[in-house]
């Protein structure tokens, strides 16, 4: 089971009617680009202060993921989880599900969500300053 947080941000009206007015494509691109830059810059670090340390594999190898294809309406979306391939190839199993959510015998650590919530209203923030700045210079 991979660990990955979801956070949807719907925003102001102005920014989807904006977004709207664009072509389908550049919208994409351009929400895309500005959330993997938030979560990369923001979100990410504040989510490894959480991450329990015992050999540092899982705090090493958490990774900022793309997923191009929208589901229905959306713009794609932006998914933090580890780096599986990584992760294992390392010599760890994979078990960022059981650090995350734990098992019957273990409590989890929540990581994701205790360090999202960290920074929730500072990421939704930069978030709506930057996409109105990149609609912006794609008007010009």
């Amino acid at each position: 089971m991979a660990s990955a947080l979801k956070i949807k941000v719907t925003g102001q009206k102005a920014i989807l009617k904006a977004l709207e007015k664009l072509e389908r494509k550049v919208a994409r691109k351009i929400v895309r680009r500005v959330a993997r830059d938030i979560q990369k810059t923001v979100v990410l670090p504040s989510i490894k202060k959480y991450i329990p340390t015992r050999t540092g594999k899982l705090k090493k190898y958490m990774r900022v993921r793309s997923i191009k294809k929208p589901k229905r309406n959306g713009y794609g979306a932006i998914i933090l989880n580890p780096d599986t391939a990584k992760l294992t190839a390392s010599g760890g199993n994979y078990y960022a599900g059981y650090v995350q959510y734990g098992t019957k015998n273990y409590d989890g650590y929540d990581y994701m969500n205790r360090g999202a919530a960290d920074v929730e209203g500072l990421a939704v923030s930069m978030y709506e300053k930057r996409i109105m700045k990149e609609i912006k210079s794609v008007w010009r």
